[in-house]
């Protein structure tokens, strides 16, 4: 059954008159705006002791480089670069995420229009410095990854062989959530020849930094090569848990295969079969020149990242204000797809930096 038969829901349009942010005072931290109404809702008010904005180290970066215009410009070069495509004019991250949508769309028009709220996401987080997050867009992304997990099930195979890597790489994240499931034959009771059948299932989707996540209550392998087997602890499949899983692997996915920061042994991208395609780019110390530490730090402050704005953005979308959902799916879900994109917006703007400047040439 189709959730969306004829595509995104009317609820998540794109309004024709945006409000903007300024709107809502510049006191507000966390802007989450009804543009429908033209109200300011979930707007989280603040002192000159209050919480600072959504930190994403852009702007430090650019700082830290202004006063050397080489470094600089490669820092702007490489936050624009298209994979695969000489670099645009552009120097802001959104430039790989327009240009992902736009060749989703030249093969799929209403595929590519359902990620346009993707863009106005990363638009939001990176040209309003940290400072707006629209509930439309969120809610937005949501559906969208609700659409392509339906397509998912009905052209899966088509999917994984196509030629969008953001398509292919999605199916590959989405089965590997589902842990590759697999039906082996069980070791043989005592004297017996033979033994009954036994699901077997990979350690699930494993992000570009090393975490997993698997469908709650699964068996699992350590690989699907080793004979090892451990049953899961008992975790319950909620709605909450599994909707923001599934949308943290639709955001994981889209931004993996815009930006491509290289993933770590293990990550789910490095075991796509890209046949003839150029593979997933492997983080390896003696090829980037980069330090580990360097990323691990990197890491670090994406994952901070991920916390702040998830804790931000669910106190108002569970709150009593017009921005509250009173649907707790949902807002698990809105919550995580915010947080994963700044995640993302911070992972690729931390080894960009890495790139032009790694740790032995800072000087601090």
């Amino acid at each position: 059954m189709r959730l969306f038969p004829q595509g995104l829901p009317q609820s998540v349009d794109r309004p024709t008159a945006p409000v903007r942010a300024e709107a809502c005072g510049k006191s507000v931290r966390l802007l989450l705006c009804t543009v429908a109404t033209a109200v300011c809702v979930g707007c989280v008010s603040t002192g000159p002791d209050g919480p600072k904005p959504f930190d994403l180290h852009l702007q430090s970066y650019r700082e830290r480089l202004a006063a050397e215009p080489v470094l600089s410009r490669q820092f702007r070069a490489c936050l624009a670069q298209v994979r695969d495509s000489d670099p645009e004019a552009d120097d802001e991250p959104i430039t790989p995420v327009r240009a992902l949508i736009r060749k989703v769309r030249e093969r799929d028009p209403v595929a590519g229009d359902s990620l346009s709220n993707l863009q106005d996401l990363v638009a939001g987080l990176i040209q309003d410095k940290g400072r707006s997050l629209d509930i439309v867009s969120l809610k937005g992304v949501v559906a969208a990854a609700r659409l392509w997990q339906e397509r998912i099930d009905v052209e899966e195979e088509d999917l994984a062989k196509g030629a969008s890597r953001f398509a292919r790489l999605l199916v590959a994240y989405n089965k590997a959530y589902f842990g590759n499931l697999r039906l082996v034959e069980a070791e043989p009771p005592p004297g017996e020849t033979a033994g009954g059948v036994r699901p077997a299932t990979s350690v699930g989707f494993v992000d570009r930094s090393g975490r997993s996540f698997l469908f709650p209550g699964l068996p699992f392998q350590a690989s699907l090569e080793s004979d090892a087997f451990t049953a899961e602890p008992g975790s319950t499949a909620t709605s909450q848990r599994i909707g923001a899983d599934l949308t943290r692997i639709f955001i994981e996915a889209f931004f993996d295969a815009a930006f491509e920061v290289p993933a770590v042994e293990g990550a789910t991208a490095l075991q796509v079969d890209w046949a003839a395609e150029r593979p997933f780019p492997e983080l390896r110390p003696d090829q980037s020149g980069i330090p580990l530490s360097g990323m691990a730090r990197v890491t670090r402050d994406a994952l901070r990242v991920e916390a702040v704005v998830m804790t931000k953005v669910g106190e108002a979308v569970r709150g009593g204000s017009v921005a509250g959902t009173g649907n707790e799916t949902l807002a698990a879900s809105l919550e995580t797809a915010a947080g994963v994109t700044a995640k993302k917006l911070v992972e690729h703007g931390g080894y960009c930096y890495l790139q032009v400047k790694p740790p032995a040439t800072q000087g601090h």
